[in-house]
């Protein structure tokens, strides 16, 4: 699912983007998407924001796969590097983040970092929530 076109696609959809794309090549995937900004950040960037994530996944382990994740703002200094993991939990699966987050900003970085914060939480729900009806397009 995490390497379907279409489900990044819903993905992206439900984010409610001005415009987006995205690609699969082999195990790395992305998406580009160009929203409305958040009034908490608007100010820094303006009333648009580009974000592009990519997953780079590694072969599979059996049951766990594990991959590299690279977030970054166009035309700001924000990144989100990380690791991605991807296991069986009960009946489903477990899809966890854990990264850092930097807004190389003099000054400002550190508050930006705390306000970003919470809308990459946000964008990773959304991802939940469309996972949990996820069913592939015919």
């Amino acid at each position: 699912m995490l390497t379907d076109p279409a489900f990044l696609e819903a993905v992206c959809a439900a984010t409610d983007p001005l415009d987006y794309t995205v690609y699969v090549e082999g195990l790395r995937t992305g998406a580009r998407r160009t929203m409305r900004n958040h009034a908490s950040i608007e100010r820094f960037t303006g009333p648009t924001i580009t974000v592009t994530d990519e997953v780079e996944w590694e072969e599979s382990d059996a049951e766990v796969r594990q991959g590299r994740t690279l977030v970054t703002v166009e035309g700001m200094p924000v990144t989100l590097n990380g690791r991605v993991r991807l296991e069986p939990s009960g009946a489903g699966s477990s899809l966890s983040y854990d990264g850092d987050l930097t807004v190389a900003i003099p000054l400002f970085g550190a508050a930006l970092e705390r306000q970003a914060a919470p809308l990459l939480m946000e964008a990773l729900a959304i991802q939940a929530q469309v996972a949990q009806t996820w069913s592939r397009p015919e």
